[in-house]
């Protein structure tokens, strides 16, 4: 990690505070997240993307091997893959979890199937989502493969 990935996260959230698109639904949101981005980085041997976005990422958090979009989502309690109907932009999604500051990338599947799933209400806050259960992800060691003989789906 070489950026200070805290201040970054206070950053992000000040330049998003009061904003439609701001749903800050844990302590600390934007800092899981960075940090979620910073393990896919890591993982891609790339850098995390500090741009003061102030109308967020447009869903995608890297492109990978030229061709695709990438969307880490980080959680805490990451026992399903969440993307929110209606925002499966990126070609593949990745699942985090988050502990003590750090984020470790556990699985992921590409945008298309994310898409398919039926929508559900997983936290109760009322927002649907596109759900794929952690068992159900591909291997990150899939992923890797797939970096290193840049292959299209």
């Amino acid at each position: 990690m070489t950026h200070d990935l805290r201040a970054i996260a206070e950053a992000r959230h000040n330049l998003h505070e009061g904003k439609a698109s701001s749903r800050p639904l844990s302590e600390d949101y934007e800092l899981v997240g960075l940090a979620g981005e910073d393990a896919l980085a890591d993982f891609c041997g790339g850098e995390v993307d500090i741009t003061p976005r102030p109308n967020g990422d447009g869903g995608t958090d890297c492109h990978i091997a030229l061709f695709f979009t990438v969307d880490v989502k980080t959680a805490r309690k990451a026992f399903n893959l969440l993307v929110e109907v209606g925002k499966v932009k990126a070609d593949i999604y990745v699942l985090a979890s988050y502990e003590n500051g750090t984020a470790r990338l556990l699985g992921w599947e590409w945008g298309r199937v994310v898409a398919s799933i039926p929508p559900v209400d997983i936290g109760g806050f009322g927002i649907m989502s596109h759900a794929i259960p952690l068992g159900k992800l591909r291997p990150m060691s899939e992923l890797k493969v797939r970096l290193t003989r840049r292959v299209r789906p």
